[in-house]
């Protein structure tokens, strides 16, 4: 059944401009090494006349007493200029007022290098958070991202990564790695009725990739005697994703798939 049809005529013509500027530096110190690479991009789209600058630096310290780890710290502020899908929004139109989404990142890593069963292993771990500003919502129908084309939502995500690797078996490399994370976002204006009757301000609600859970595993071995011939194994595990009724009411999407 045809519930709806979609007539538009859609010409889109222009130019994007970019460029960067990264340096590092390495200081030696007798407590240890440090690694600091400071930069910035600078960008210009002329469909929407908006220059964007986005500096960033990241911290590497690798301590003269503990030779096996290295700690990072990253942080910096992105731009993501709008694709034509996010231009157009669920009518077909295009809005030529769109500015790029907005990130402020903050990172905290380690690394942690160890040998067991005699042979090298490596333990990395990585907790951020992200402060997400002029979101452009977008809705999940069926295998389609339809897109809003408006800078109409605020967010964050927030989580931590944790990955081994190594040889597990000799002369192959395997990992397994776990990944927790929240992100939510807050559209201005959405709201909802509850079940008195009242209407109440849909606050912050799960982005569509707000999943709190993965677990990912890759395993390889192979014949001893002919390792031409290897088996690799991949095992990934995700918890739930969100989603609501149909229709284009981004707000009520706060169930979870089992």
């Amino acid at each position: 059944l045809l519930r709806d049809t979609l007539s538009t005529r859609i010409t889109l013509s222009s130019m994007r401009y970019s460029g960067f500027l990264q340096h590092s530096w390495n200081v030696q110190t007798p407590k240890g090494r440090y690694a600091i690479t400071p930069g910035f991009r600078v960008s210009y789209w002329d469909y929407n006349r908006q220059v964007l600058f986005s500096p960033r630096i990241t911290v590497l310290f690798k301590p003269a007493s503990l030779h096996r780890w290295a700690f990072r710290g990253s942080a910096g502020y992105y731009h993501q200029p709008p694709f034509y899908r996010e231009l157009r929004n669920l009518l077909g139109k295009l809005n030529p007022d769109i500015k790029a989404q907005e990130s402020l990142h903050f990172v905290l890593g380690s690394e942690y290098n160890f040998n067991a069963w005699d042979r090298p292993f490596k333990f990395t771990s990585e907790a951020y958070y992200k402060r997400l500003r002029n979101l452009i919502p977008y809705e999940l129908d069926n295998v389609r991202i339809r897109y809003y084309a408006e800078n109409s939502a605020s967010g964050y995500a927030a989580g931590l990564d944790l990955k081994i690797n190594g040889e597990f078996v000799p002369g192959v490399e395997s990992w397994a790695s776990l990944s927790v994370m929240d992100t939510r976002e807050k559209i201005d204006g959405a709201w909802y009725i509850d079940a008195e009757g009242n209407r109440v301000a849909a606050g912050y609600i799960p982005r569509p990739t707000d999943q709190r859970l993965n677990f990912s595993l890759f395993f390889q071995d192979f014949l001893p005697r002919n390792p031409s011939y290897k088996v690799q194994i991949g095992f990934v595990y995700g918890s739930g994703l969100p989603f609501g009724p149909p229709g284009f009411n981004r707000q009520l999407d706060t169930l979870r798939m089992p």
